[in-house]
C-alpha cells in the first residue's frame, strides 16, 4: 500500500497505536531550566515525528497542554495532558519533576535531570483503527512509561534569557505487548535532542529537534518517517509556548523598571 492511499487521520492512529518508538515524540522537553520558587507556567506545544505526506515533509501535529511550578529554586514539578491523543480515544498524561544537578554562579550554564511517569489509556475508536490495519490489539489497556531525561543548557543572551540546550530522553516500556497487541520489540527507547528557548518577561518560545531511537528499525509501508540513516529511528520537531502566571501588579512593576 502506498502512503498517499492512507488519509492523515489514519496515519495519526497508526503512530499512536502501533509504533512504540514514536510514542516519546508526542511532546518536547517540558522543563530544561528549573523555575524559581513559586514561579508558575502554563504551556502548550505542537509537533511530532517528521513524515513525508503527499510529497511534503511535515511534523505530525500532536498537541498537548501542561503546567509547571517551582517548588524550590532547584526543583520544578510539572504535569500535562496530550490533547490530540485524547481526540483519537487515547487518554495520555504525564507527571514529573526536574532537578538542578549543577549550574555555575551566574546561572548561564547548567545540567538538569528529569524523572516523569507517562500514562496512556485507550478508550475507543476501535472501528476507525481497524479500518487502517486489521491487527489484534488490546483495547482499554493501561500503559505506563517511566521517563528519565538529562539536559545541559547554555544561556547565550543573558539580558533576554535566551538559551540553547541538548540532552537525552529515555523512555522505558513496562509491558511485553504494544498497545496494538503486537509483541514488544524493545523496552528502552533513547532519543537525543537539541533545542533553543527564546524568552521575554511573560512568554517562552521553544523549538526542539529530536532524533527518535536512532538504533531501532522504524520502517513501515504505511508511514514514511524522515530518517537520517537508512531504516532506523526518525526525526521529530516541536514548537512550544509557555506563559508565566504572575499577578497584575508584578507585571506593572516590571514595566516601570
Amino acid at each position: 500500500m502506498k502512503l498517499k492511499s492512507v488519509n492523515f487521520n489514519s496515519i495519526i492512529l497508526l503512530i499512536l497505536f502501533f509504533f512504540s518508538i514514536i510514542i516519546s515524540s508526542c511532546a518536547p522537553t517540558r522543563v530544561v531550566r528549573t523555575l524559581k520558587q513559586g514561579e508558575k507556567r502554563l504551556g502548550g506545544n505542537i509537533g511530532g515525528p517528521l513524515i513525508k505526506y503527499n510529497g511534503t515533509v511535515i511534523p505530525v501535529p500532536f498537541t498537548s497542554v501542561y503546567y509547571a511550578q517551582g517548588i524550590s529554586d532547584t526543583i520544578t514539578v510539572f504535569g500535562g495532558i496530550h490533547t490530540t491523543s485524547a481526540l483519537f480515544g487515547n487518554f495520555q498524561t504525564e507527571i514529573g519533576g526536574t532537578y538542578d544537578i549543577w549550574r555555575n554562579k551566574d546561572t548561564t550554564k547548567g545540567v538538569t535531570g528529569t524523572f516523569a511517569l507517562n500514562t496512556a489509556f485507550n478508550i475507543n475508536n476501535k472501528e476507525s483503527l481497524q479500518d487502517v490495519q486489521n491487527k489484534p490489539r488490546s483495547l482499554n489497556s493501561f500503559r505506563l512509561w517511566p521517563q528519565i531525561d538529562a539536559n545541559a543548557y547554555y544561556v547565550y543572551n543573558k539580558s533576554k534569557n535566551h538559551f540553547l540546550y541538548y540532552g537525552i530522553s529515555t523512555w522505558i516500556e513496562t509491558k511485553s505487548n504494544r498497545q496494538s497487541g503486537l509483541k514488544q520489540r524493545a523496552y528502552v527507547f533513547v532519543s537525543p535532542h537539541v533545542g533553543t528557548t527564546l524568552s521575554n518577561n511573560l512568554l517562552n518560545f521553544t523549538f526542539e529537534l529530536k532524533y527518535l531511537a536512532p538504533y531501532m528499525n522504524s520502517w513501515d509501508p504505511l508511514v514514511d518517517y524522515i530518517r537520517p540513516v537508512g531504516k532506523y529511528g526518525g526525526l521529530g520537531f516541536h514548537i512550544a509556548i509557555t506563559k508565566k502566571l504572575i499577578k497584575k501588579e508584578y507585571i506593572e512593576e516590571e514595566i516601570v523598571e
